[in-house]
C-alpha cells in the first residue's frame, strides 16, 4: 500500500473527484455474504453501495471512489465494512457482489482508491 495523498481535480466517466479525496493505490477484490448479514458498522450490504476497508486507512462512511488503472471508475460506494485481507493490507479495497459468481467475475485489479471522509454517515 503506498502512502496516501491529496488530488487535484479528476474528471472521468461523469465523476468528478474533488480536490480534499486522498488516493491509495492498490487491489481490489469482491466478497459476497449470506441473506441477513450485517457490514461492521450494522448496515445491510448492498451491491454498488458497500465497500470494505481497513478503517485504519479509510474511515467508515468514506466516500470510496475505485479507478482502474485505465483511469476508469469501476465502483463508487460508502466504505461500511472490514475484513481480515484488508486489516492484513492484502487488499486495499473488498467490493460487496451478490454471489459468489460475480466475485469470481470481479477477480483481483490492480486499482486506485480515491476517498474521502463524510461527515455525515
Amino acid at each position: 500500500v503506498s502512502k496516501t495523498k491529496n488530488t487535484q481535480v479528476i474528471k472521468n466517466d461523469s465523476i468528478t473527484v474533488e480536490s480534499g479525496f486522498k488516493m491509495i493505490e492498490g487491489s481490489a477484490t469482491a466478497y459476497t455474504a449470506n441473506k441477513g448479514a450485517k457490514t461492521s458498522t450494522g448496515n445491510v450490504p448492498v451491491e454498488g453501495k458497500t465497500v470494505a476497508v481497513n478503517p485504519k486507512l479509510i474511515p467508515y462512511g468514506s466516500t470510496v471512489v475505485v479507478k482502474n488503472l485505465n483511469n476508469k471508475v469501476i465502483f463508487q460506494g460508502i466504505a461500511q465494512d472490514t475484513g481480515s485481507a484488508l486489516r492484513k493490507n492484502t487488499a486495499t479495497v473488498d467490493i460487496f457482489k451478490t454471489n459468489h459468481g460475480r466475485c469470481i467475475a470481479f477477480g483481483r485489479q490492480k486499482v486506485r482508491v480515491f476517498f474521502k471522509k463524510n461527515f455525515r454517515t
